[in-house]
């Protein structure tokens, strides 16, 4: 999870410069800040991290592999 959030980062920065956003990173952001949220508030367990680890390995398979899913 954490090896997945420092690609998004770093890839998302890179673009910004270049001047061009990348879209999967950053869906893959927003998604993981928006669900992320409510458990900095309230109380987070393993149980609720399942789903951002299952989706930063999805992320990192699309983006080491440069999948296409979105035109």
């Amino acid at each position: 999870m954490n090896f997945a959030l420092v690609v998004a980062l770093v890839s998302f920065f890179k673009m910004i410069k270049k001047g061009k956003l990348s879209e999967i990173d950053f869906l893959f952001l927003a998604m993981f800040i928006l669900y992320i949220a409510p458990h900095i508030v309230a109380w987070a367990t393993s149980k609720h991290f399942v789903p951002i680890f299952l989706f930063s390995k999805i992320y990192l398979l699309i983006k080491c592999f440069k999948i296409k899913i979105i035109d």
